[in-house]
């Protein structure tokens, strides 16, 4: 089991990278441009405005080098012409970024990232209905497997679609951004279950896995009570570590249950996406899961996990 971390540049700013990787002994990190969240910002739908610079983008890579196992390149959302050009000028600086494949590119351009990197993101995915999500990312994955190569579904959290279309690898914010709106995930062995905390029902029905996973409930739920926390109205036992574990079984579940061949380090690898705030705490959970005090719902990989230690500047 492992568990692996995605972070977003855009929104990292004084993140310590060196400490992130001294936390993950087994997991990946990959390091996303933040263009979505640009995106997201010029529409309005942050506080704060955001951009990323290509060379401000390319010198923090170049800064972290070793640190980070994969990067992917400054994609321009709306303008696929101009994400390849980018991706051009990062792979020029020796900086070996993941291109991204989204709406408006045509299958002769990822068959030319597939030539040039054999790892290939697949953007635009967010929001798209299974019924053309589904087929669209198999085409894609269909390709990357003739070069042997795999793909990068961003942004995709759903178990079921994973499963229908086994992508090398996947990334998804559902694990800490669900915190915020009081929902926290737990994985049965098959599937992701949203847990709203602030649900007495819910928390009954799912008592045994929320303990199992490492959050405290037993008293919440025996007193009736809702204990304070660091939020207004969320209570003090959630915490980052627990909220990963769920990530890393989904993770293991994946990798064990559908094999994706690329290189020595098959997938399929799932990884969650953290902000500044929550990434040094949640990175802390691959030293948790390989330690003594992992959680129960470990116990069950236990035996068929195999850690494999990343290599030194992988980058």
């Amino acid at each position: 089991m492992s568990f692996n971390l995605l972070l977003s540049y855009a929104l990292v700013a004084g993140v310590d990278l060196r400490r992130i990787r001294a936390s993950m002994p087994c997991g990946r990190l990959m390091i996303d441009s933040g263009a979505f969240s640009v995106h997201k910002s010029n529409q309005g739908k942050l506080n704060q405005p955001i951009s990323v610079s290509l060379d401000d983008y390319a010198s923090y890579l170049e800064e972290w080098s070793g640190c980070w196992d994969y990067a992917i390149t400054l994609d321009v959302i709306g303008d696929p012409a101009a994400s390849r050009q980018n991706t051009r000028r990062l792979h020029e600086r020796g900086l070996p970024v993941l291109p991204v494949f989204t709406r408006g590119d045509k299958l002769a351009d990822l068959r030319a990232m597939l030539n040039d990197t054999r790892y290939v993101c697949a953007g635009g995915l967010v929001g798209m209905n299974d019924k053309y999500r589904i087929p669209r990312l198999q085409v894609i994955q269909r390709h990357a497997l003739e070069f042997g190569g795999g793909v990068h579904a961003l942004g995709i959290g759903s178990l079921p679609a994973l499963r229908a279309t086994r992508p090398y690898s996947a990334d998804t914010s559902r694990f800490l951004m669900g915190y915020g709106f009081h929902t926290v995930q737990v994985f049965d062995g098959r599937d992701l279950h949203s847990v709203d905390i602030l649900d007495q029902g819910k928390m009954l029905r799912y008592r045994d896995l929320l303990v199992s996973h490492g959050f405290g409930v037993t008293a919440h739920l025996t007193d009736r009570r809702m204990p304070e926390g660091n939020k207004p109205g969320l209570p003090r036992w959630i915490n980052s570590q627990a909220l990963g574990v769920a990530a890393a079984c989904a993770d293991e579940y994946l990798k064990q249950t559908y094999p994706v061949p690329m290189g020595a380090d098959p997938g399929l690898h799932f990884y969650a996406v953290a902000i500044r705030t929550d990434a040094y705490a949640i990175a802390s959970t691959d030293s948790l899961i390989h330690s003594d005090e992992a959680p129960p719902v470990w116990q069950k990989y236990r035996r068929h996990h195999v850690c494999t230690p990343r290599k030194e500047n992988v980058a």
